[in-house]
């Protein structure tokens, strides 16, 4: 991180009575390791590689995966990303289609890209594996914490790794306050030339919990929220929940680098890697957020905030880190349209399953939130919206997007709600309504549909589509169709997946209620556009 205390010999933000003695290290880095190798959990990223390369390969791709991510929900991932793509050359030779597939579930979608991309960048460069904290940040979307984690694990740099486990161990440790308005933690300002200098430390902040782009958010740090500092168009705001963005800056970076120093001086010179992951785990299993079991706490005689606790029943050893403020997350809606095309304009079967149809798939864009990845057609809304103005919206959207007149260029064969429900991102609440809107394309009708070049093999197995449809070039859009099978085998996200699942259970229920007769095909009723 860059920055320099003015006036000050030597760059430090902890000051003296904060650090830990010479004793304590000594008795802590024993105490723990012996914790360690008595309570380390089994798990498939830990297991002995005689190959350093692949040892650090492993190190990563575990590391990335549990940011955000319950041990227990990786495990099955890792496992199977690793069978997959053993190597970090394996992993180079992958198509981002790939990667999101084997990703599909873990969400925060950026971190699979930053890995492959990454993996890219190694082997375009030799292929041989950076060893050390300076070199591993180097490399796209390699970040203080991951490069840290690799760089002591795998190759025994003596570095400091800090994690929200982390930081609550050493808060505790300290009885360090996490909040930027507190005395103790005003006293550590870090004092830097230029708000340019902060940015780039808050954009290298931002990297170890993957909100880069995807939140209009700073970060989560030290159980203190920041949010909103920066808008989506990358422009400040002026005040976060009243207090000055400067203090809040200074407050933050000062918390970060305070607990980087202090956890700098614990780390063994002889076994970095297991000291960092013993104390890792040690937050993880002991020193949990609610429930700590101090009386298990391996460096329970060193604990500030416990002592704390004994001496001032007021105080509990879950006050440290301060809890921040909660972070209001913003209101959006969403109305999504799975869009079927089906080959026979007058009837449906009775066979939910519709083989002869094909679902359009859009592709987002490259930046932002879950960039790359597959969805529905879909539109955002000002807010609650009825039936009426979501369709008139999803209408305008497929004529503006694929030149996809409802009233002319096509049959509707069938449109119905078929549900919504809330899902949940980490900073936003989004209400999904779904539509199943199936229809046949009139081969009389001019219909255009954007960057059809990307599905014209498909559309010329159509008796006369080929006629239907004119060659028109949108950068700004990419799509393809796909089958029922294509869509149960795609990495799709867990949104994505439920509305599908929505549509294929409202057709079971349709389809149950009214049964068509034995061996034939009836034409079903439509609903006004």
């Amino acid at each position: 991180m860059v920055g320099r205390v003015r006036g000050a010999a030597k760059e430090s933000l902890v000051d003296m009575e904060d650090l830990f003695t010479k004793t304590q290290i000594e008795e802590m880095r024993v105490s723990l390791l012996g914790w360690y190798g008595l309570n380390r959990r089994d798990l498939p990223w830990r297991l002995a590689e005689d190959d350093i390369e692949k040892r650090a390969y492993r190190v990563w791709v575990s590391e990335v995966m549990l940011q955000q991510t319950r041990v227990q929900t990786v495990i099955d991932y890792f496992n199977r990303w690793i069978l997959k793509w053993p190597t970090l050359h394996h992993l180079s030779q992958a198509s981002i289609e790939e990667v999101n597939e084997m990703w599909a579930g873990l969400g925060y979608y950026r971190r699979a890209r930053f890995l492959l991309e990454g993996a890219k960048m190694i082997v375009e460069e030799g292929g041989v594996f950076p060893k050390t904290v300076t070199s591993l940040r180097k490399v796209r979307g390699i970040g203080e914490y991951t490069a840290g984690a690799i760089a002591s694990i795998a190759f025994k740099e003596v570095v400091p790794v800090v994690d929200g486990n982390v930081v609550r161990v050493i808060a505790r440790l300290k009885a360090i306050s996490a909040n930027p308005k507190d005395s103790l933690t005003v006293k550590r300002f870090w004092e830097v030339d230029s708000k340019a200098i902060i940015f780039d430390s808050v954009v290298e902040i931002s990297k170890e919990v993957n909100f880069l782009n995807e939140l209009p958010s700073l970060m989560k740090f030290c159980e203190l929220h920041v949010v909103e500092m920066f808008a989506s168009c990358g422009q400040e705001t002026k005040t976060v929940f009243g207090i000055d963005i400067d203090s809040i800056w200074f407050g933050v970076l000062a918390v970060k680098c305070c607990l980087l120093e202090l956890a700098a001086q614990l780390v063994d010179p002889f076994e970095p890697g297991d000291f960092n992951q013993g104390l890792m785990e040690l937050g993880a299993t002991v020193c949990t957020p609610t429930n700590p079991s101090c009386s298990s706490c391996p460096v329970s005689d060193h604990c500030r905030a416990l002592s704390n606790s004994r001496s001032d029943s007021s105080l509990l050893v879950t006050d440290y880190p301060m809890k921040g403020i909660k972070i209001k997350q913003r209101h959006d809606f969403s109305a999504v349209c799975v869009l079927e095309i089906v080959q026979d304009e007058d009837m449906l079967d009775s066979d939910i399953h519709l083989s002869d149809s094909e679902f359009i798939l859009v592709k987002r864009p490259d930046e932002g939130l879950l960039a790359g990845l597959w969805e529905f057609p879909s539109v955002l809304l000002e807010g609650e919206a009825n039936l009426v103005t979501r369709r008139k919206m999803i209408n305008q959207y497929l004529r503006n997007n694929f030149g996809l007149d409802i009233r002319k260029s096509c049959k509707v064969v069938l449109r119905e709600h078929v549900g919504e429900f809330v899902h949940i991102f980490s900073h936003i609440r989004l209400k999904i309504y779904a539509e199943l809107l199936v229809v046949h394309l009139k081969a009389q009708e001019k219909a255009t549909i954007a960057a059809v070049h990307m599905v014209e093999a498909w559309l010329s197995s159509f008796s006369g589509m080929k006629d239907v449809l004119r060659k028109q070039e949108r950068e700004a859009l990419h799509w393809k169709s796909v089958d029922k099978n294509g869509i149960t085998n795609m990495g799709l996200t867990s949104s994505v997946r439920k509305v599908y699942t929505m549509v294929q259970k409202f057709k079971k229920q349709k389809f149950a209620t009214n049964p068509a007769p034995s061996g034939k095909r009836i034409k079903r009723s439509i609903q006004r556009n």
